[in-house]
């Protein structure tokens, strides 16, 4: 099943990642996963590679953030790099790159796969990836390549969709989003401000055409219409689906 075959996927699968492996052991590494080492007598796979590869991931998407940022404050650039490095990003990144197809795991494991189970077993694999493009050519490549998956959300790869992508900036993704549909332009409303003076937290509605999309809170007003743009985003995206 990981024979010749396999091997000439993991060329295409380079080419697809904008990164050409010097050492191709360690792009296999990164493609093993510890049941079908364990099966197999080998005895390494992916677990470290992964522990790297997620430094490596938050370090770069952390440095991206802040420099297109620059408006941003500590929490907005905290929460935003949050959603790029989870496991519900990576996911569609790993099956969009065929890290689903080529992950190398035993029969029982496969099984889970096929019935939606190992989401998180693929998530890792891209981080094992990203460690292993550090090892083999160093930052600026892990970077190079981490940029590609940071495109895939901020330029929505998936075709006729956007309920993959992952907004660096809410507020003006859903306003993108609307003018696509030819839309009104979402208007934000500040309908409350509850607790101590010294605390307050704030509470903020977003409308469009007249119609409540979403209502959230934040600390700040501009925190809850980035989470209301948020919530209005999800709400939009079963319009968006084919």
């Amino acid at each position: 099943m990981y024979g010749q075959r396999w091997e000439e996927a993991l060329k295409v699968f380079q080419v697809k990642l904008g990164y050409r492996f010097r050492d191709a052991e360690l792009l296999k590494e990164a493609l093993t996963h510890s049941s079908y080492a364990h099966e197999s007598g080998l005895f390494s796979w992916n677990e470290r590679l992964e522990y790297l590869g997620d430094a490596v991931l938050e370090l770069a998407v952390s440095t991206k953030v802040f420099n297109d940022r620059p408006d941003l404050k500590e929490g907005d650039l905290t929460r935003i790099r949050s959603r790029l490095v989870c496991g519900d990003a990576l996911l569609p990144w790993a099956k969009w790159i065929g890290i689903d197809d080529l992950l190398r795991v035993n029969s029982g494991v496969r099984k889970e796969g096929r019935r939606g189970r190992l989401s998180s077993v693929y998530s890792d694999a891209v981080e094992a990836v990203f460690g292993a493009v550090y090892v083999d050519g160093g930052f600026d490549s892990a970077l190079s390549v981490i940029d590609g998956y940071l495109n895939f959300h901020l330029k929505g790869c998936l075709p006729g969709t956007t309920s993959n992508t992952v907004a660096i900036d809410p507020k003006s993704e859903i306003q993108k989003v609307l003018q696509e549909r030819g839309m009104a332009l979402p208007e934000y409303r500040k309908v409350s401000r509850i607790g101590p003076s010294h605390n307050p937290t704030f509470v903020v509605e977003l409308w469009v055409s007249g119609k409540l999309l979403s209502k959230s809170k934040g600390k700040s007003i501009k925190e809850a219409e980035f989470k209301a743009a948020e919530i209005g985003l999800k709400a939009l995206q079963p319009v968006a689906e084919p």
